[in-house]
Order: C-alpha cells, then structure tokens, then sequence
C-alpha cells in the first residue's frame, strides 16, 4: 500500500482512495496521519500532515498488493512531527480502492477523545488514563508492539521511538534502528523497510548475515555479499 501523494520507490498503480480529514472546532491536534489497516497486513501510516491554516487535508492512498478494501482512520499529534498522540481521533471507515476517473473519497473527521472515565474498549483503562479508548491493544502497561503504529503503553511515543524498542522486530524482516524502523533480512531480495535499497545495498544491512549462510553484507560502491 503507497500512503500519500509522495510515495517514494514503490510504483504506484491506477486504484486509489482519496481521504479527506477535517476536525471538530475543540481539537488541538497540530499534525495528522492517516492509518490504513487491512486484514493479514500490517497497518500503515501517512506522512505527517501538519494542519496549518487549512480547513482540512486531502491525501491520497495507492493501492499496491493489498486487499481491495483498507479500513482508514485519522490520527491526531500535538508535535509536528506526529509522534505525540493526543487520542483525538476519527470513526474508522471502510473504503475501496477505485481506478483512476473513479470516485472513492473518504471522509475522516477527527473529534475530541471521549468523556473521562469511561472505557469504551473494555481493557479495563478508562479515560484519560487510557489515551486510545476505543483500541483494547492499547492502555498504560502494555508493552510496546513497536511496529502497529500504535503507542500501546500510552507513554506518548509509539513503535521505534518508544525506549523500549531499539533492536527489537518492528515487522517482517525489519528491526528497530534507533527511533526508526530499519532493514533487518538482509538476504530476501526484499526492500523490507521500503527505502528504495535491497538487501546489502541498505546500509542497514552492513556487516549483517546475507542469509543462507552466503556470508556477510559490506556495504560500500565495490560490496555486497561477501
């Protein structure tokens, strides 16, 4: 799945869902992010959205090899870089991917969290203490799943970033490289943390196992598998 309208090396095909995020007047969220979610994938996220003077905020979703239908939610952050959740948050919403000319517009809008005290999830943390009510993997003293875009343990930092998970796997073939999720197979002619380089071409991969036993990345113009 290409998240928004910069996609980077993946290509991007002709099915897309067109998500537009507006905000109810009390929301103090200054960056956004679409999340899509589709069954048996990972979820994924949207470059942040700053929310600027706009009004509201259109972004574009490509399909690559994904089911035909994602469910899509909008995120608020307090910092621009959308790593401080707010637990503002809009209902989730199933779409369908269309051709090009075609219609598929989607529309998120992000409210306040929900009254304190209650809890909504049944995970046995109200709110405020539980700053995802509606999301039962997510409550204070969780651990961190550090690649479900969620901030599972309500600490206010989410998946890489989180202290907890530097070296630890944050999706296929991908492992927590500080505060950013980072090529971790280095032997599957995959781009799995989708940077445009493969395998020993990542510098992610330098010094690690190519897999198979065929030696050891060394990533330089004249490297590789060695």
């Amino acid at each position: 799945m290409c998240l928004g309208l910069a996609c980077g090396p993946r290509p991007i095909t002709d099915e897309f869902i067109l998500a537009k995020v507006s905000w109810e007047f009390d929301v103090t969220a200054r960056c956004f992010v679409v999340r899509a979610s589709a069954e048996g994938r990972a979820p994924r996220t949207t470059r942040p959205m700053l929310r600027g003077e706009a009004e509201e905020l259109d972004v574009a979703i490509y399909r690559d090899d994904d089911p035909r239908e994602v469910t899509l939610e909008a995120l608020g952050f307090a910092d621009e870089g959308c790593l401080e959740p707010t637990g503002e948050r809009s209902e989730p919403q199933q779409a369908s991917f269309v051709k090009r000319g075609s219609k598929s517009l989607v529309e998120l809008k992000v409210a306040v969290p929900i009254a304190m005290g209650m809890d909504v999830d049944g995970d046995g943390a109200p709110t405020p203490a539980d700053c995802d009510d509606g999301n039962p993997a997510v409550k204070p003293g969780l651990p961190e799943a550090c690649g479900d875009t969620f901030d599972n343990d309500c600490d206010n930092t989410l998946d890489c970033a989180d202290s907890d998970c530097p070296g630890k796997s944050c999706g296929v073939g991908v492992s927590c490289k500080g505060a950013r999720c980072g090529e971790d197979a280095c032997g599957n002619n995959i781009d799995d943390d989708l940077d445009g380089q493969v395998d020993c071409a990542d510098q992610d991969c330098d010094l690690q196992s190519c897999g198979g036993g065929a030696g050891t990345c060394r990533f330089a113009s004249d490297g590789g598998c060695q």
